[in-house]
């Protein structure tokens, strides 16, 4: 995976903000490197034909991986198609029989594509999420195999 793909689709003005919190680096210093390479961290880009953006996905146990989101705005109108894509990838390649997402109550718009992508709210995490000096609530999701 080329970092600097990586770097420019999380980094982008429209993502951002929505997968940054207040101890997040500024865009110019984010850098994924660190990650690229290691067991269990994947970043799996979606095409269609052209790049529409990433998930970021990361294992927590061996079958509970983690989900984030990144995707450009020229996919907002098939984002459910990208994120039933990337299930499927991450189950029938990997060793999960769970996925699950974190989405700040602030943000509607990924709460609503994680439930219509069959994820189920699974609880709220108070006060867990900095973001322009307020703690916001966190919905936790989950997502069987």
């Amino acid at each position: 995976m080329d970092a600097k793909l990586v770097n420019s689709i999380v980094t982008h003005p429209k993502i951002y903000p929505f997968v940054s919190d207040d101890h997040s680096p500024s865009p110019e210093e984010y850098d994924c490197s660190p990650a690229l390479g290691l067991e269990g961290i994947y970043y799996l880009t979606i095409y269609g034909p052209d790049l529409l953006g990433l998930f970021f996905v990361h294992m927590h146990t061996g079958t509970l991986f983690e989900v984030h989101t990144c995707l450009l705005p020229k996919c907002w109108g098939r984002s459910l198609d990208a994120t039933k894509a990337c299930a499927d990838w991450v189950f029938g390649n990997t060793s999960c029989q769970k996925l699950m997402t974190w989405v700040p109550t602030c943000n509607r718009l990924a709460y609503r594509l994680a439930i219509k992508s069959g994820m189920k709210d699974e609880g709220l995490s108070k006060k867990s999420h900095l973001k322009n000096g307020v703690l916001l609530d966190m919905h936790l999701l989950g997502l069987e195999k």
